[in-house]
C-alpha cells in the first residue's frame, strides 16, 4: 500500500530507527542539515534543534495559515497566492499586512534560535519554507515508507515502533478549528497518512503474533470508514489469532453487512477465503496478552535479551525487584518478543487477595474449565500445546500457591516456560533475574531521563535542555533511584511545571524510591481538584480494573455521573490511572504499587462500597434463575468489582447482606464461569454471615455449586437452606431439596435421597 502523493527522498529528513529497544529519531546524514521542524498535527508548533514554540504568535490564525500554506506548497507561493490562503478576502493593504505577519512570525521564533530567514525565505516568485526546514507530515511519510520496506524484508520492529513514535500524528488533527477550504487538501493528506500508518502497524502486528495490537488498529480504521475491507479482514484475522473463533465469524458478518448496505457489493474473494479458513480452523486458542503501552520502553535492551535467553529452554524464570521497578512491563515485552509456537498465556495475580484464587486465574488465562480439579484442567489444556509460555504476574501476595502451581506444571508440562514476576524471591533455585532500576548517570541521555522526557512530551509538555535544567533532571532521577513508577509520577507533574520547581517542592525527606513515591503521590493528589481526587482515591478500592458504570457507583454523591468519564480521561492522560481498552467496555484502575500506596494514605468511606454495591446490583441478574448467557459478558466486564465487594464485605467494610444477595444471584453464572471462585466467595461470606434470608439464599447457592462438583459437603448446605427458606421462598427450598436428593443418589445414599424427595 502506498501513499497517493510522493514523499521526499529519504536523504532529506531523519529516518526512524530503533536503538536499545526504544523509539527515537536517529538523525542520519542528510543532503541539507535540518534546522527546524514545522508541526501541524495536534496543534501548530515550530521546533529548532534546541527548543520549541507552540504558543503566542505561532498559534495566531494568520501564523497558522502561513505555515500550513507553505507546508502545503513546498516549492513556494507567490505573495498574492499566500495572501489568499491567509485571508478569505485579502484587504486592500494585503502586501504590507502579509509582510508584517511574516515579520512578526520570524520575530517570535528568534528566542529558539531561528533568525529571519531560517524558517521562511523569499524566492523569485514570493515565499517558501527555507532549506533545512522539515515538517511532521513529511517525516511521518518517510517513516512509513521505511517501515514498509523493513516489513517486506521481514523486520517488523520499525513498523511496530510507529505506534509510539507517531502517536501525535495518529491522535491529532490538522488545524481543527479553521474553516478555510484549501486546508481540506492537507487534512486529506494527513488522513491518508494515518490510514497508511495503521495498516502498516496492523500487518506487522499480525506477522509478529500481536493480534490485540492489530485489532486495535483495525477498530481505529473502521471508525474512520466502516467500508474499509482491508481493515475488516485484519479484524477477522486478529480475532482468529486471539483464539476467538466466534468473534472472527462475527467480524466477517459485520464486514458483509457494511459492504452490502453502503456499497451494494459482497466481500472480495480474499476476504471470503480468510472467512472459510476460520470456519475450518476449529476453536483452539493460543492465549492472549495485555496490550503493550504506546509510550517508550527505555533502558531495558540488556534485561530483555537476558530474559529471552532464559526462556529459550523450558523452565521457570523469576523477575524479581522492588515495587514499581518495571517487572510487569519487562515481562510483557518479553512475552511479545518470545511468542512460542504453543502460544502465550498471561495470568494477573497482583490483585488476588486469597491463594485459593490462583488456580482460578491461571485456568481462566489458559482457557481451561474453571470447575472441578483446576490443576488437572490446566495441565490438560497446556500439555498438548508443546512449547508455550505462561506468565504469572505479581505472585508475591500468594507465594505458597504460586510455588505449588509452578511445581505441578513443571512436572506435568515439560515443554512449558513459566515467567513469574514477584517482589519476593520464590526461593526454589529457579532461574532468577533481578530487575534493576534505570540508570540516571549519563546527563541528558540516561534511560531514566529519557523516560521522563518521553512521558512529558506525550502530555504536550517539554523538558528544557539548558544546563541547569539537565542537572536538576539528573538530581530528580537520582532521588527517584531510577524507579520507573516514581519517574512516571514525576513526569505527571513536569507536564505543568519546571524540573527545578518540582525539586524545590519535594520535601527533604523524599530521598530514595519509597520516600519519593510517597512525595510524588502527595504532589499528584494535591494537584487534583475535588472531583478528580474522589475518582482517583476511590479507584484504589478496586482489586483490579472496572468499567465506567462501577466507577460512577464508587464516586456517586461526589462526582456527577456525566463528568466521571472526563475525569478518567484526564487522569489517564496524566499517567495516574491505567486504562484497559482491550474489550468492548474500557476498564479503569491503578497500578498495583500505586494502589497500595493510596490505600496506605487514604481511608475508604463506606459510601463508596454502597455505591459499588448498587452499581453491581444493576449488573447481576434480577432473576437468579435467568440463563447465564443473557448477562455473562456484563458480569465478566465487572468481575473485579464483584471481587472487591465480596472481599470488603467479608472484612467488615461493606454491607454483608447486600454482598450475600448479589452472590446468590450469580450462582448460575458461576456454574459456567469460574465455579471455583464462586464457591470460594460464597463460603468466605457465609463464614461471617448472620442468620437471615440473604444468608439462607447464599447457602443455597453454595450448595448448588457443590452439587455440580459432586461435593458431599453440599448436602448439609442444601438441606439447611431448604429448611430456612421453606416459608418465605418455597420455590428455592424445593430446588434445594431436588439438588440434595440428586447429590445423595450420586453418593449412593439412597435412604437420604428418598427422604429429600
Amino acid at each position: 500500500m502506498r501513499l497517493s502523493e510522493p514523499a521526499l527522498t529519504r536523504a532529506q529528513i531523519p529516518s526512524t530507527e530503533i536503538t536499545d529497544g526504544d523509539d527515537n529519531w536517529d538523525h542520519a546524514a542528510t543532503e541539507c542539515s535540518v534546522i527546524a521542524r514545522v508541526c501541524l498535527v495536534g496543534g501548530v508548533a515550530v521546533e529548532s534543534e534546541t527548543d520549541r514554540i507552540d504558543s503566542g504568535i505561532v498559534t495566531s490564525v494568520r501564523s497558522r495559515r502561513i505555515l500550513a500554506a507553505l507546508v502545503d506548497s513546498p516549492a513556494g507561493l507567490s505573495a498574492r497566492r499566500l495572501a489568499e490562503q491567509v485571508w478569505p478576502e485579502p484587504p486592500a493593504t494585503w502586501p504590507n499586512a502579509l509582510r508584517g505577519a511574516i515579520a512578526s512570525l520570524r520575530a517570535a521564533l528568534e528566542p529558539i534560535g531561528l533568525d529571519a530567514s531560517h524558517l521562511i525565505t523569499t524566492t523569485a516568485n514570493g515565499w517558501a519554507l527555507a532549506s533545512g526546514v522539515t515538517t511532521d507530515l513529511r517525516e511521518a511519510e518517510l517513516a512509513l515508507e521505511h517501515a514498509e520496506a523493513a516489513v517486506a524484508a521481514g523486520n517488523m520492529t520499525p513498523a511496530l515502533a510507529l505506534r509510539s513514535s507517531l502517536h501525535r500524528l495518529l491522535a491529532g488533527e490538522v488545524l481543527v478549528d479553521d474553516d478555510m477550504e484549501w486546508l481540506d487538501g492537507l487534512r486529506k493528506r494527513h488522513r491518508r497518512c494515518v490510514e497508511y500508518c495503521r495498516h502498516v502497524i496492523a500487518d506487522a502486528a499480525l506477522a509478529s503474533g500481536r493480534p490485540t495490537l492489530a485489532l486495535e488498529q483495525a477498530d481505529a480504521l473502521l471508525a474512520l470508514s466502516n467500508v474499509d475491507e482491508t481493515a475488516h479482514r485484519i479484524r477477522i484475522l486478529a480475532r482468529r489469532s486471539n483464539g476467538d473463533r466466534p468473534g472472527a465469524i462475527e467480524a466477517f458478518e459485520l464486514c458483509r453487512s457494511a459492504l452490502a448496505e453502503h456499497l451494494g457489493v459482497d466481500p472480495s474473494a480474499e476476504t471470503v477465503a480468510v472467512y472459510l479458513d476460520v470456519l475450518q480452523s476449529g476453536s483452539g486458542s493460543s492465549g492472549t496478552l495485555p496490550s503493550l503501552p504506546v509510550d517508550g520502553f527505555f533502558g531495558r535492551a540488556v534485561d530483555l535479551s537476558t530474559v529471552l535467553a532464559a526462556l529459550a529452554t523450558p523452565g521457570v524464570v523469576e523477575l524479581t525487584g522492588r515495587g514499581g521497578v518495571g517487572k510487569t512491563r519487562l515481562a510483557l515485552h518479553a512475552a511479545y518478543e518470545f511468542h512460542p509456537e504453543g502460544g502465550c498465556f498471561w495470568a494477573s495475580l497482583g490483585d488476588l487477595t486469597a491463594g485459593e484464587l490462583v488456580p482460578v486465574a491461571v485456568a481462566e488465562a489458559a482457557g481451561a474449565p474453571t470447575g472441578g480439579d483446576l490443576l488437572r484442567a490446566i495441565v490438560d489444556q497446556l500439555a498438548p500445546l508443546g512449547p508455550a509460555l505462561l506468565v504469572l504476574d505479581g505472585g508475591e501476595l500468594v507465594v505458597d500457591e504460586v510455588v505449588e502451581m509452578i511445581t505441578t506444571l513443571r512436572e506435568a508440562v515439560p515443554q512449558l516456560r513459566i515467567l513469574v514476576t514477584t517482589r519476593v524471591p520464590l526461593g526454589r533455585g529457579w532461574n532468577r533475574i533481578p530487575v534493576p532500576a534505570l540508570s540516571s548517570a549519563e546527563l541528558g541521555r540516561s534511560p531514566a531521563m529519557r523516560l521522563i522526557a518521553d512521558r512529558v512530551a506525550a502530555r504536550g509538555g517539554r523538558i528544557a535542555t539548558d544546563a541547569r535544567s539537565l542537572v536538576a533532571l539528573k538530581e530528580l532521577c537520582t532521588r527517584c533511584e531510577g524507579i520507573p513508577l516514581a519517574l512516571e509520577l514525576a513526569a505527571a507533574q513536569l507536564a505543568g511545571m519546571a524540573v527545578v520547581d518540582l525539586l524545590d517542592e519535594l520535601p527533604d525527606v523524599a530521598v530514595g524510591a519509597n520516600g519519593v513515591l510517597h512525595a510524588m503521590l502527595d504532589q499528584a493528589r494535591a494537584a487534583l481538584d475535588k472531583e478528580e481526587l474522589a475518582v482517583f482515591d476511590r479507584l484504589s478500592v478496586v482489586d483490579g480494573t472496572v468499567p465506567l458504570s462501577l466507577v460512577r457507583g464508587l464516586v456517586r454523591g461526589d462526582v456527577p455521573a456525566g463528568r466521571t468519564a472526563r475525569h478518567l480521561t484526564l487522569l489517564g492522560d496524566s499517567g495516574l490511572v491505567t486504562v484497559d481498552r482491550s474489550g468492548a467496555r474500557w476498564r479503569y484502575g491503578l497500578d498495583d504499587e500505586l494502589r497500595r500506596l493510596v490505600r496506605e494514605q487514604t481511608a475508604t468511606p463506606r459510601e463508596a462500597y454502597e455505591g459499588l454495591a448498587d452499581a453491581l446490583d444493576g449488573i447481576a441478574p434480577a432473576d437468579a434463575t435467568s440463563p447465564p448467557a443473557d448477562y455473562r459478558d456484563s458480569i465478566d466486564d465487572a468481575g473485579d468489582g464483584f471481587r472487591t465487594l465480596f472481599r470488603a464485605a467479608a472484612e467488615g467494610e461493606a454491607d454483608l447482606p447486600s454482598a450475600l444477595n448479589i452472590a446468590y444471584r450469580l450462582h448460575r453464572y458461576w456454574t459456567v464461569s469460574r465455579m471455583a471462585e464462586g464457591r470460594y466467595w460464597l463460603h468466605r461470606l457465609l463464614a461471617v454471615a448472620p442468620e437471615g434470608q440473604a444468608t439462607a439464599r447464599a447457602r443455597f447457592a453454595a450448595g448448588y455449586l457443590g452439587y455440580w462438583n459432586a461435593d458431599p459437603t453440599a448436602l448439609p448446605l442444601l438441606r439447611m437452606a431448604a429448611s430456612e427458606l421453606a416459608n418465605d421462598a418455597p420455590a428455592i427450598a424445593a430446588r434445594a431439596l431436588i439438588y440434595a436428593a440428586g447429590l445423595a443418589d450420586d453418593l449412593d445414599l439412597a435412604a437420604e435421597a428418598s427422604q429429600d424427595v
